[in-house]
């Protein structure tokens, strides 16, 4: 009988505890004090930014397209073509991406490298970045 008894109490002891920390309205003595920092407005399109870098025209050997972000702008993504080539294949991209900060101007963009031109003519070149700006 002490069994169940204790076994009872133990139970109604643990709902109690469950109900009263399970609560977290903003009167009761447990509620948790929120100190999160205050969340950024949703983005809008007028904050996304697409930027084109001066085109670069290669001959026979390679080259380097680069485009960049304005300052304080995050990149999200970027992108390489090529104009002036008939064949569509001529131009060898060779390596593509975000521009490490600190590398060669703009330290804040993405970067197109062409290794060489199979084309027999000049074909241009280039790279373009989509770009986050600030919060106002």
């Amino acid at each position: 009988m002490r069994t169940i008894a204790a076994a009872i109490g133990g139970a109604i002891m643990a709902t109690t505890l469950i109900l009263a920390c399970s609560d977290d309205s903003p009167g009761d003595a447990d509620a948790a004090v929120c100190d999160c920092p205050a969340a950024e407005p949703p983005i809008t399109q007028s904050r996304i930014m697409r930027v084109d870098g001066p085109s670069q025209n290669i001959d026979n050997g390679g080259g380097v397209a680069l485009a960049g972000c304005p300052a304080n702008a995050i990149v999200l993504t970027g992108g390489c073509y090529v104009t002036n080539d008939g064949t569509g294949t001529g131009a060898l991209l060779s390596d593509a991406g975000p521009i490490e900060i600190g590398a060669t101007v703009p330290a804040n963009g993405w970067r197109c490298v062409y290794s060489r031109n199979n084309t027999g003519s000049t074909v241009t070149v280039h790279a373009q970045v989509t770009c986050l700006l600030p919060a106002p």
